[in-house]
């Protein structure tokens, strides 16, 4: 079992995830909150459950059962998405677009998504449809050295294939006009949005220089 940073979530969140351990069975956690958990770099909200298969109506069951009264916002085959009304905190369980590349992070609650296919998932994602958290993420895995931009481009190949474009993420990894920023909580050291837009700026330089060498 890895060690898990559970500072990253509060007393109700903390509660959540005791219970999400007879999910185990049905999926992994993925996404900002399964990163903070094992890097512990800031605060975490919501919960975003990969699953193989599509969701049958026994899991919706299930969610009622565990977490009683919920709002559901989207409720498909492919994805539900609901908040849990007592503590108003989203849960999202949905099929995941690609199959992990590499092994899952054994925790006594879920299993985690590893940080190389969470910074794999965000770069495919940031070069479509990303968050403000997403380019936090990509820069505290960056600025700790956990991986390099280099790994992550290659892990997003691996990962996804065709599908993710290189030249694409890249572009939108320095491109921060329409983007909204949204309050980042940072645990232990803090970072401005200079900081890290700069950052992103140079690790994309530096990366496309050592291309053309």
């Amino acid at each position: 079992m890895s060690k898990i940073f559970l500072e990253i979530l509060d007393h109700d969140r903390r509660e959540i995830l005791k219970k999400l351990v007879d999910f185990r069975d049905e999926g992994y956690l993925a996404g900002g909150t399964a990163l903070a958990l094992q890097i512990g770099h800031r605060t975490s909200y919501d919960f975003d459950i990969f699953v193989d298969d599509p969701i049958k109506k026994s899991l919706e069951n299930k969610i009622r059962e565990k977490f009683g009264k919920v709002i559901y916002k989207w409720n498909t085959s492919e994805q539900v998405t609901f908040t849990i009304l007592k503590s108003n905190i989203g849960i999202t369980f949905v099929v995941q677009d690609f199959k992990p590349a590499f092994p899952r992070v054994e925790t006594p609650y879920l299993a985690l998504a590893s940080v190389k296919d969470i910074a794999a998932d965000k770069a495919y994602t940031i070069g479509r449809r990303a968050t403000w958290r997403d380019y936090v993420d990509i820069f505290v895995v960056l600025k700790k050295r956990l991986l390099t931009l280099d790994d992550i481009v290659k892990f997003a190949v691996k990962k996804c294939g065709s599908f993710f474009v290189e030249v694409q993420f890249l572009e939108q990894l320095v491109y921060f006009e329409d983007l909204e920023q949204t309050p980042i909580e940072f645990i232990g050291e803090n970072y401005s949005y200079e900081q890290i837009t700069s950052t992103l700026k140079q690790e994309v330089e530096t990366y496309m220089k050592g291309k053309l060498e």
